[in-house]
C-alpha cells in the first residue's frame, strides 16, 4: 500500500478513535454524576429514618433550590420507577431499590471504562505508527 494512502487511513482512524473515546469519557462522567446523587439520595434515606415526625429539613426541589418541608411520615418514600410513575414504599424497600440501580450503573461504568481503555491504547498505536510514516514521506 501506498505510504500516503497508509497514512491517511491511519490518521482518519485516530480521528475517529478520538472520537469514540471523548464519548466514552462524556457518558462515564454522566454515570458518575448520576452515581453520587443516587449515593446521596440513599444517605438522605438514613438521615429522615433517624428523624422524628414533624422534623424540619431541607428539601430539593431541583437545580440546587431547597425549601423548607416537615418530614409528616418516616416510614414512606416515593420513588420513581420510570415512565413517570412514582411508588410509595417503605426506606428500606427504596434502599434496595437504589441499591440496584447503583450496582447496574456501576458494572455499565465498568464496561465503558474498559472500552475507553481499548480506545486509548489503540489511540497511542495509532499515533505511534502515524509518526512513523510521517518520517517516511519525508
Amino acid at each position: 500500500m501506498d505510504v500516503r494512502k497508509e497514512f491517511e487511513q491511519k490518521y482518519a482512524r485516530q480521528e475517529m478513535v478520538k472520537l469514540e473515546l471523548d464519548a466514552y469519557m462524556r457518558e462515564r462522567e454522566e454515570i458518575a454524576k448520576t452515581l453520587n446523587d443516587l449515593v446521596i439520595t440513599e444517605k438522605s434515606i438514613d438521615d429522615i429514618v433517624g428523624s422524628e415526625k414533624g422534623a424540619n429539613v431541607l428539601t430539593n426541589i431541583g437545580s440546587g433550590t431547597f425549601i423548607p418541608t416537615k418530614i409528616s411520615d418516616v416510614n414512606k418514600v416515593f420513588v420513581s420507577v420510570g415512565s413517570g410513575i412514582v411508588i410509595d414504599v417503605k426506606p428500606t424497600k427504596a434502599k434496595e431499590i437504589l441499591s440496584e440501580r447503583i450496582e447496574k450503573l456501576r458494572k455499565i461504568d465498568f464496561e465503558y471504562a474498559k472500552k475507553a481503555n481499548e480506545f486509548a491504547t489503540e489511540l497511542e498505536q495509532l499515533q505511534t505508527e502515524l509518526e512513523t510514516l510521517s518520517k517516511q514521506l519525508k
